[in-house]
């Protein structure tokens, strides 16, 4: 899942051992920050994205994360 919030764009995604958080400067092209931390919600790894956003802005953010859908694995039978 992805959000974009002025010039940066957050990525929330799932790996088998948990959830990550990068965030993406769209002037540059380039990550500014690619986690390392796995979290084992996607709540955390939000907030992980988001208080990455923040520092690189100088300012506290209220990002919406309502439009981005959270993709859940498939159950195989």
């Amino acid at each position: 899942m992805n959000v974009t919030y002025k010039h940066l764009r957050l990525f929330v995604e799932e790996e088998p051992e948990g959830w990550l958080a990068y965030v993406c400067d769209l002037d540059q092209f380039r990550f500014v920050h690619e986690g390392s931390l796995f979290h084992a919600t996607v709540e955390g790894a939000r907030t992980e994205a988001q208080t990455n956003v923040d520092l690189i802005l100088g300012e506290t953010t209220d990002i919406d994360w309502s439009g981005a859908p959270t993709l859940k694995a498939k159950t195989v039978n």
